[in-house]
């Protein structure tokens, strides 16, 4: 399903299950919106204890609609960023330093960040006529992205189908590709779509996601409003039925971890919900998100084992290659885990939220020149999965890289 950012083409799917995967890129925040970020400052914070780790949870009640963090409290040994408006910086740094914590300025002004890529996507929209031309090293608008799919689908109509789940709060359609099993080009490809269904949700916050380019470019709820509050929107990574309302989500509808009045109550994850149920026999789901430099299994609420334990490990941690923090159920794990989040919603047996890289310095919606490496990092982590998949186990000889993918020019 965004962030921020997502999209692909049928070389980077990769099944990890007999029937039916689902791939979920989350994409909250991924374009340049109206609102004007001028000297707004990232904040990276190192809290030494977990009293520090609380005084840092208080700053979200203290200022719901001024803090945002992109990388919250989790554990002493993690670094926390958090996004502060240029009106609140003094307020914000003298809290800091009156309790002792350290902090140092990741991004100096968020504006001019904003700016370099409104000025990309300008110039990938003047190159961009078909599925070849389309630039996968560039962020889309919506209106784009459904172009993108309309024209995949019919240029190769033969290999992928268009579904519609279901519709937003404000009536977009959320839509998914369905890869066939008549695919007959690659042996290896062939075998893996006879033996399952493979879906792609490429955008599952459409209202969210437009907004970003309409208004706020760091927008990353949806857009679903209620009589008697103000506020608009609800977290949809929040928003799922295990772990609803637990540590890491808040019930304070303006802040930007509003986990709904109820679990599923977004018509956006509902329609997600009904489809994965309507699947029955799904094997796995990998989530896909922006920001943390984590892989996070199986799910991302608790760190209670679960009884395929030890089957989950390998996939997990295999052709771990970059940057990033596999979070496992396990005391040690390193993620601060989101209460309500997608992977434990239908409770698959293989299912894994991966937030992929950060491109520093951009946060939620990373620097263009980290899209490409990011989507070679998510790839690796993919080809481990299905591996250990009940239906499907290639020649040994294959494990290291049974889809070679070719590159891709920016």
């Amino acid at each position: 399903m965004q962030s921020s950012p997502g999209g692909g083409v049928i070389r980077r799917l990769y099944p990890v299950g007999r029937r039916t995967l689902l791939v979920c890129s989350f994409i909250l925040a991924a374009a340049l919106g109206q609102m004007n970020f001028t000297g707004d400052q990232v904040l990276r914070i190192l809290a030494k204890n977990e009293k520090q780790l609380s005084l840092l949870r208080d700053l979200e009640g203290l200022k719901p609609q001024k803090v945002d963090f992109w990388r919250g409290p989790a554990r002493p040994s993690l670094p926390v960023d958090m996004r502060v408006p240029f009106s609140e910086l003094k307020d914000i740094k003298a809290y800091l330093e009156s309790h002792g914590l350290a902090y140092n300025i990741m991004i100096k002004d968020i504006q001019v960040l904003l700016d370099e890529e409104r000025e990309a996507m300008a110039k990938s929209r003047r190159l961009e006529r078909s599925t070849s031309s389309f630039s996968y090293s560039s962020y889309h608008t919506l209106e784009e992205i459904y172009t993108w799919i309309d024209t995949f689908v019919t240029e190769h109509s033969d290999v992928v189908s268009k579904l519609q789940i279901g519709h937003s709060f404000e009536n977009r359609s959320i839509l998914v590709l369905k890869i066939v099993s008549e695919y007959s080009k690659d042996r290896i490809v062939t075998d893996v779509l006879n033996a399952m269904d493979i879906f792609l949700e490429i955008v599952s916050n459409p209202d969210g996601f437009a907004y970003t380019h309409s208004m706020n470019r760091l927008w990353r709820k949806n857009k679903s409003t209620r009589p008697g509050i103000f506020c608009i929107g609800v977290d949809l990574n929040r928003n799922w039925k295990s772990g609803f309302g637990g540590n890491g989500s808040n019930n304070n509808p303006c802040s930007e971890t509003y986990h709904g009045p109820s679990p599923q109550s977004e018509p956006e994850v509902a329609a997600v919900v009904d489809f994965i149920m309507s699947h029955g026999n799904v094997k796995a789901l990998i989530s896909i998100h922006s920001y943390s430099q984590m892989l996070m299994y199986p799910y991302g609420h608790s760190l209670e084992p679960v009884s395929n334990q030890e089957e989950l490990m390998w996939p997990a941690g295999s052709q771990l290659t970059g940057p990033m923090t596999v979070a496992s159920s396990t005391p040690s794990a390193s993620s601060s885990g989101t209460r309500g989040a997608t992977a434990s919603c239908c409770q698959p047996r293989r299912s894994s939220p991966r937030p992929r890289r950060h491109g520093w310095p951009f946060g939620p919606s990373w620097s263009t020149h980290c899209i490409i490496p990011t989507d070679r990092t998510a790839e690796g982590r993919a080809r481990g999965v299905v591996f250990f998949s009940e239906a499907w186990a290639p020649p040994e000889t294959q494990v290291m890289d049974p889809f070679p993918i070719p590159a891709l020019t920016p």
